[in-house]
């Protein structure tokens, strides 16, 4: 993905203490080891993340009353309590000063049916928006955009990192949209959950 694209429930705690849960003995024989690499190399890097699958999102924020958009893939919920989502976004990108100014922000998580809106967003802005783009009508809010598989509107509570902006967002609303597939971003290429299974099956 061309520029910058969330956790399960945590088991609860008691006030009382609790026994140290039991690991199960390893087998006596092991797969083989994994034969380190002799160098790092960031192309191939890039490549094993591609094995990590992931949801597809375009962060949107209004600025001096102009929407600004990127798609991003490098986003996660971080805490539950308090509600907080992790967004990195490169420090080339004019989202990052943009993101910094707005100080707020909504993940767009994009069904299936919204590729399209991922490569508008992702760099390629040339000719008109798509013409499935569309946003809930409110000028005086952070932009949601209609249709996705859900929507985090969240207010800006710590950035930093290295080559990457991380942004620490907390979350103020979010909102459940249509019920749809998710759109997937796979080895370097977007897909559905149904094209990942005979996929999966040949590299087992």
């Amino acid at each position: 993905m061309s520029e910058e694209k969330v956790g399960g429930n945590e088991p609860g705690r008691s006030g009382e203490t609790c026994a140290a849960s039991t690991v199960p003995r390893l087998l006596a024989q092991s797969p083989e080891p994994m034969t380190p690499r002799a160098s790092l190399d960031m192309r191939v890097f890039r490549q094993t993340m591609g094995l990590f699958a992931t949801g597809v999102t375009v962060i949107t924020t209004r600025m001096n009353g102009s929407v600004h958009g990127m798609t991003a893939n490098s986003v996660t919920s971080l805490s539950l309590d308090p509600l907080l989502m992790l967004v990195a976004i490169n420090r080339r990108a004019s989202m990052c000063n943009i993101v910094q100014q707005a100080g707020e922000f909504v993940i767009n998580i994009l069904n299936k049916r919204q590729e399209e809106l991922s490569h508008y967003f992702g760099g390629a802005k040339i000719g008109p928006p798509p013409a499935s783009l569309r946003f809930e009508p409110n000028p005086d809010s952070v932009p949601y955009i209609r249709g996705t598989l859900a929507a985090i509107q969240c207010r800006i509570e710590q950035v930093d990192g290295g080559d990457h902006l991380i942004v620490l967002g907390r979350v103020v609303d979010f909102q459940d949209g249509p019920p749809a597939a998710p759109l997937v971003y796979f080895r370097g290429r977007y897909c559905t959950l149904s094209d990942l299974e005979p996929e999966t099956q040949l590299l087992v």
